[in-house]
């Protein structure tokens, strides 16, 4: 009877993986990646410092059987045709940090490190500088934290951030449908003693043959022949 069930809840979570796809969820042999577009920030001034998070509107579910999937992906993405552009405010300068945070269910978590890679996608500005991740199972409940984190100097913008989390041999979970209880992409900075508000936001990318395009030679040419000739019209009026 117990195999019985078990087959069946197999044949259920593979029925259910196609109708995961269309939810920000893909799955491949022995990982899961889960995908979720970040279009809120909100900002909280305190004690330690700044914080602004970004967080979804839309919160895509989980679908995962983690007695096979032994990595788990988080793909955080900026709206379409944006990015996320991060200008930490000067007086801030002791500590800058950047984390991202899933919760699958509520539990009391630890913090259980595991081998962790961190990507920021069409980063301009100095790369982040990894510095931990973890997947931390709960110890009250079926529920798993994950964690990534690196540290960071300056100003620098991106569309993605993917981390890419080891799962512990020993967590077998199986989640269907579920609904995280928490998912964010955190920035904090510590220093200063002044609220500075909103210093994480959303900016449009370039379009094709706006601001952002280089010009070919001929255009770039034909504006310097453009700006000469402006040149010498002052300078006959000067005179």
């Amino acid at each position: 009877m117990t195999n019985h069930r078990t087959q069946s809840t197999r044949r259920a979570f593979t029925a259910l993986t196609a109708a995961a796809l269309a939810m920000g969820l893909s799955t491949t042999a022995n990982a899961v990646t889960y995908t979720a577009v970040l279009d809120q920030i909100s900002d909280v001034f305190g004690l330690f410092g700044s914080s602004n998070s970004l967080s979804a509107s839309v919160v895509p579910l989980l679908t995962a059987d983690f007695s096979v999937d032994k990595t788990f992906t988080l793909r955080l993405e900026a709206p379409a045709g944006q990015k996320i552009n991060v200008a930490p405010p000067a007086d801030f300068p002791d500590f800058r940090g950047v984390g991202i945070s899933f919760e699958s269910g509520v539990g009391a978590f630890g913090f259980d490190p595991s081998p962790t890679t961190l990507v920021f996608e069409n980063l301009t500005g100095p790369a982040p500088v990894a510095t931990s991740g973890s997947f931390s199972p709960s110890t009250n409940s079926t529920a798993f934290q994950a964690l990534a984190g690196a540290s960071f100097t300056g100003d620098f913008s991106f569309t993605a951030v993917t981390a890419t989390i080891t799962v512990p041999g020993t967590y077998n979970e199986m989640f269907t449908n579920q609904a995280p209880s928490s998912l964010a992409l955190n920035f904090f900075a510590a220093g200063g003693a002044t609220n500075p508000g909103q210093w994480v936001t959303f900016m449009d990318l370039p379009t094709t043959g706006g601001p952002g395009v280089i010009p070919e030679p001929v255009s770039a040419a034909l504006g310097l022949m453009g700006l000469g000739v402006l040149a010498g019209v002052v300078r006959r009026r000067a005179g």
